[in-house]
């Protein structure tokens, strides 16, 4: 089957987004969008699928949902999967025996259990090696690896930004938020673009975008933030842009009202894990 994949991938076949979704919907699988709670019932994993436990808004859990597709997009034969939502307030018993720390996303798959993002996107580059997402250089993989460790920082500030109602604090947050994205800025503009990867999108572009796309949803009714990044920050604008085109992004990709709403019930002390959704607890 592997081998099959890696053929079909050499061949040049190329899929244009319409089609890469069309493939999206025909291989995924989803119990329910609905996140399982406490007091749920597992769902039955069947053989041989890969389940990842995730939660619809965790930035976190993106980044996995992204690479997941982008191995689904580019491979010929694309292997069974399922995602699994789990309420991070309300935890269910049985997703607790499943990872010590409690956090999305977590894959399962054949009696193995992964969990942390970035050792999930990791796992599942080598068990899909190809078409790869990272660098054979050792220098241009540390490079990459001290751009996402330096996302830290930022997400300190959005964390704080994102438990707070607008006010003065938040502003000055916002506003050293938009700072510390000056060196992304410039880290892009040294790659050439368009993506962090050069030429192509790459692991650390999709360990990169959910932050970068929750940001630009926090203050998307602060223009004037808006209008600053616009203006001084041009090849993020244009990686912003870039990102939005690839069928990855837009299979996982919720709309900005969905995440605004989120986090103000997140900030409220209540979130609703199920906003946007259709609830129908008997799938539960």
């Amino acid at each position: 089957m592997f081998a099959q994949n890696q053929a079909c991938f050499k061949s040049g076949l190329q899929f244009t987004a319409k089609e890469a979704l069309r493939k999206l919907s025909t291989y995924a699988s989803m119990v329910t969008e609905q996140a399982y709670t406490k007091g749920s019932k597992c769902p039955k994993l069947e053989p041989g699928t890969l389940r990842l436990y995730s939660m619809r808004f965790c930035p976190f859990a993106e980044r996995t949902r992204l690479v997941l597709q982008h191995k689904r997009v580019r491979l010929c034969i694309i292997p069974r999967h399922e995602i699994v939502n789990i309420n991070l307030k309300h935890k269910p018993d049985w997703f607790l025996e499943k990872t010590p720390i409690g956090r999305v996303p977590v894959i399962e798959h054949d009696s193995k259990i992964i969990y942390e993002s970035i050792i999930c996107n990791e796992y599942l580059e080598k068990i899909f090696p190809n078409p790869p997402l990272t660098p054979t250089d050792p220098y241009s993989q540390a490079k990459d690896q001290m751009l996402v460790s330096l996302m830290d920082k930022l997400l300190k500030i959005f964390r704080k930004v994102a438990g707070r109602h607008k006010g003065d604090e938040t502003d000055t947050l916002i506003n050293k938020m938009v700072i510390q994205l000056r060196y992304f800025e410039e880290e892009l503009k040294q790659r050439g673009g368009p993506f962090f990867g050069g030429k192509q999108v790459s692991m650390v572009d999709f360990n990169l975008w959910p932050w970068f796309e929750k940001i630009k949803a926090k203050v998307v009714t602060d223009q004037t933030i808006d209008q600053f990044i616009t203006k001084e920050y041009p090849f993020l604008c244009q990686w912003n842009e870039n990102m939005l085109l690839l069928p990855e992004v837009k299979a996982t990709r919720l709309n900005p009202q969905y995440y605004a709403a989120f986090i103000k019930s997140f900030a409220n002390g209540d979130p609703d894990y199920d906003f946007g959704l259709q609830l129908n607890k008997s799938k539960l």
